[in-house]
Parts: C-alpha cells; structure tokens; sequence
C-alpha cells in the first residue's frame, strides 16, 4: 500500500482534470491517465507483495517439516485436494488480522507526528 500511495503522490493531478475537461469521464480518465502512470509503481508493490509471500511459504515448509502444521502450511495443503470458497473467507480473515494492527500503529505514528509538529 505504501508503495502504491507513493506513486500515487507523485502523480500530477492536473493531467487527471485535463482529461476530464476534454471530455473524459472519471473512470476513462482513470484507465488511461491515472493507471497508466502507476504501471512500473503497481509492478514494484506486486513484485514486493509476491517476494515476501513466497519466501514465507518456503520458510514455513523448511522449518515446520512434518511436525508442525502452521496456518500457511494448512491452507496450502487444503488448497491442494479441495476447492472451496472457505479458504477465500479464511485468506481475507487474515488480511484483516494482518491489517488492523499495522492500521493502528500507523493511525498512533501520523498522531503524534501531528502533535510534535
């Protein structure tokens, strides 16, 4: 996320507006201003996100072996026999535990950030 709204800063928003008042509308001047100029930041945080989550895979399956079973090595055994929208649920539930507390801290930082300055 902090990649994308990186890029998303360092985008002119005046090229958005000039498409709009050529006659585009929010979502065209979307896909062929906004979209186009984050193609090489999406490509960055994509990159990084599929890194991070395939090293911790391997992690999981080097060290756990056959006498742990963690939560990434259960869903991908269930992934593997079973196709279901129950590890859809499951994967969004721990985004959002994931999430929350990166939300939190980030919120408390920008706080007293604000405070200090």
């Amino acid at each position: 996320m902090r990649i994308v709204l990186s890029g998303l800063k360092s985008l002119d928003p005046a090229c958005e507006e000039a498409a709009c008042l050529h006659g585009a509308t929010p979502w065209q001047a979307f896909w062929r201003v906004t979209l186009p100029g984050l193609r090489m930041t999406l490509l960055a945080a994509g990159l990084i996100a599929f890194l991070f989550s395939f090293d911790e895979a391997v992690i999981v399956l080097f060290i756990a072996g056959h006498r742990a079973t963690t939560l990434p090595l259960a869903i991908y055994h269930y992934i593997q026999f079973r196709t279901d929208p129950q590890v859809a649920a499951l994967s969004v539930l721990v985004v959002l535990a994931s999430m929350i507390p990166v939300v939190i801290i980030e919120r408390g930082i920008n706080i007293r950030r604000a405070l200090a300055g």
